[in-house]
């Protein structure tokens, strides 16, 4: 990554120290687009030293994909991952090369469904809700703050120190209706949600450093599970901007875990709107994932239609969004249980729906 050193200079009779920037890079990358296709995974692994052996892997357990590959030196390979070795979401790719020597990266890859015969588990989170998703912004939030005066963040945890009574619509009855009889929808991957349709109960376990939720939650899992995907909803704000506001933690039965940074803007996104992202200055480094309007339960990574909140954004999202994230685990482990932790301040994040795939 990049890196920085600092020479300590000097002419005449003045000295200084002046900074050097330097990219620290390994001897092979893994490249990739952030859009994938439908077909698969486009990788291309780049060599920047001498000729290597090695193999590639995707995934893992039992079900990872493998090839053996050589690549010159100075010198690079492109690969095509069929989609019937890709996970829909996000896939580990790794290259394992010389003596112990490896490389690895994320590549996620919405547009490719789940492998057909593949076994769901959708987790029954009712136990643990500890309120409905609605209220993120008819709280008040009154502690812990600084008791000198500064600009905080407004009581209902949301807004600015020019506009402090801004609220967004949080509505989610289109999603309530939509799960129906069977407390359930599914997204265009096909993958299905267990989310309460009764309007009078609980939806969400909500986590917070604020003192009106715990700071995290442990929901007991079992059995074994290749990818978790997660049905999310919170908010962030400007000053947890690229950095981890929260994370999840999936834990296996031999202490061994897999973690999920909920990071602003990457992988975490406000319940009342969109990033806005113009691909120079505001970019979010990351594929779009897909979104859930609570309000008409249309789920898309891209909406089109957006409307202002005054001095606050111009991509809100009518009755808000609730965020689809995954993260692929072990099929050879046994699980234990999933950790929902904040960890930055002035923000809440929640979890509304667990489905494990096998």
């Amino acid at each position: 990554g990049h890196r920085t050193v600092f020479a300590k200079l000097k002419q005449g009779d003045f000295t200084w120290w002046a900074p050097v920037n330097i990219d620290v890079e390994e001897p092979v990358k893994i490249v990739a687009e952030q859009e994938q296709t439908q077909n698969g995974l486009s990788v291309t692994l780049k060599n920047q030293g001498v000729a290597v052996a090695g193999k590639l892997l995707v995934n893992k357990g039992n079900n990872a994909s493998s090839k053996a590959l050589d690549i010159p030196a100075n010198g690079s390979v492109e690969i095509q991952i069929p989609a019937s070795s890709v996970a829909s979401g996000t896939n580990l790719v790794r290259f394992e090369y010389g003596n112990g020597h490896f490389v690895e990266q994320n590549i996620i890859n919405w547009n490719v469904v789940p492998v057909a015969g593949s076994e769901w588990r959708k987790i029954d989170l009712s136990a643990a809700y500890n309120d409905q998703v609605t209220n993120i912004f008819k709280n008040k939030y009154m502690s812990p703050r600084p008791a000198s005066p500064t600009l905080q963040l407004p009581l209902q945890g949301i807004g600015n120190w020019c506009y402090p009574l801004t609220t967004a619509n949080i509505d989610d009855t289109g999603l309530r209706s939509v799960a129906g009889s069977k407390n359930e929808f599914s997204i265009p991957n096909g993958v299905s949600f267990l989310t309460p349709s009764d309007p009078a109960k609980k939806n969400i376990v909500f986590t917070s450093q604020w003192d009106n939720y715990p700071d995290s939650v442990s929901i007991p899992l079992n059995g074994r599970s290749s990818h978790a995907y997660l049905l999310m909803a919170g908010s962030t704000n400007p000053m947890q901007s690229r950095l981890d506001n929260g994370e999840v933690l999936i834990s296996y039965t031999d202490g061994t875990s897999e973690r999920l940074a909920l990071r602003n803007p990457e992988t975490w996104w406000p319940i009342e709107q969109d990033y806005y992202v113009d691909g120079f200055a505001f970019t979010t480094d990351y594929p779009r994932p897909y979104r859930v309007n609570l309000k008409t339960a249309e789920v898309s990574r891209q909406f089109k239609k957006y409307y202002g909140i005054k001095g606050f954004s111009s991509y809100a999202i009518d009755g808000g969004a609730a965020t689809v994230l995954d993260l692929p685990l072990n099929p050879t482990k046994e699980l234990k249980e999933l950790k929902l932790k904040t960890l930055a301040n002035d923000v809440v994040i929640g979890l509304m729906s667990v489905t494990l795939q096998r």
